[in-house]
């Protein structure tokens, strides 16, 4: 049987670690993006408390 304790240890601490945390500079979101068509996929593979994908988001829905 899998022990899935530290798989789950983050929860603790995601919401301080969201609330805290620098997010990523517009220009720099931008510039990741940069030559993607409308159509385009993102993936944000490993997203954690979800920080990048919320900066994608606010872009794309602009």
């Amino acid at each position: 049987m899998a022990d899935h304790t530290q798989a789950l240890s983050f929860g603790a601490a995601a919401a301080d670690y969201d609330r805290f945390r620098p997010r990523y500079p517009e220009p720099a979101v931008r510039w990741a993006l940069d030559g993607l068509g409308s159509s385009a996929r993102i993936v944000d593979l490993g997203a954690g408390t979800g920080i990048l994908t919320r900066g994608v988001l606010a872009l794309a829905t602009r």
